[in-house]
């Protein structure tokens, strides 16, 4: 019993001891709080096996409360379909996917399938107006997520190790990195039974290699 209680102290000291340090650090380095917004430079080309890019254009930032900072459009070309690819890079998310979705696309769409790969992560598929969407939230490390529980436990998993909370102690970067490159896939139907479509772009998803994209 006195090993538990011993244990249980030790545990509630260190947890007291973070709270203290989390509020000494805001009240003698308020610098931190006036911090602009991280600012990321989205790559000019996107390299995706078998498509070739035609053009891309920056996309509009999102309304308030989404902290939007940067964004592009990509079309890229494989014969006669055109593949758009959307990035818009959120900082202070909580990787909310279907919440994001209802900024650009005006009603909420009929259906939505949840799909996971492995060593991937997780990402949604539905169809509004023509267009097949997939859509999902690429994180700082981590696979990718679509809910706010999956992002913040990719933040407690990956964040809070030694070095980055020596880091945070320096001042150089928050504890919890919540960035989140949302990204969405989007090719026109071919029939209006969407699963070809989604197949194809779970296809190339798979082929994508999106690590070098939020570094």
């Amino acid at each position: 019993m006195k090993f538990w209680s011993w244990l249980r102290l030790l545990l509630h000291g260190l947890t007291f001891g973070a709270v203290a340090l989390v509020l000494l650090k805001s009240i003698f380095d308020p610098a931190l709080a006036r911090r602009e917004p991280p600012f990321l430079a989205l790559p000019h080309i996107l390299n995706i096996p078998g498509w070739q890019q035609i053009d891309r254009e920056p996309l509009a930032k999102l309304p308030q409360p989404l902290k939007m900072t940067s964004g592009q459009r990509y079309r890229l070309r494989q014969d006669q379909k055109t593949l758009e690819i959307e990035a818009r890079f959120i900082v202070d998310a909580n990787g909310d996917i279907p919440t994001y979705v209802r900024y650009t696309v005006t009603n909420s769409p009929a259906k939505w399938l949840v799909r996971e790969q492995a060593g991937r992560g997780s990402y949604v598929l539905f169809s509004y107006e023509g267009q097949a969407y997939l859509s999902t939230c690429i994180n700082p490390r981590g696979e990718t997520t679509i809910t706010q529980q999956q992002f913040m436990q990719n933040r407690y998993r990956y964040d809070l190790t030694p070095t980055r909370l020596g880091s945070w102690l320096l001042g150089r970067e928050e504890v919890l990195d919540r960035r989140c490159l949302w990204t969405q896939l989007i090719l026109p139907l071919d029939t209006p039974v969407p699963d070809a479509t989604y197949q194809h772009l779970e296809a190339i998803w798979s082929s994508w290699s999106t690590k070098d994209l939020l570094p």
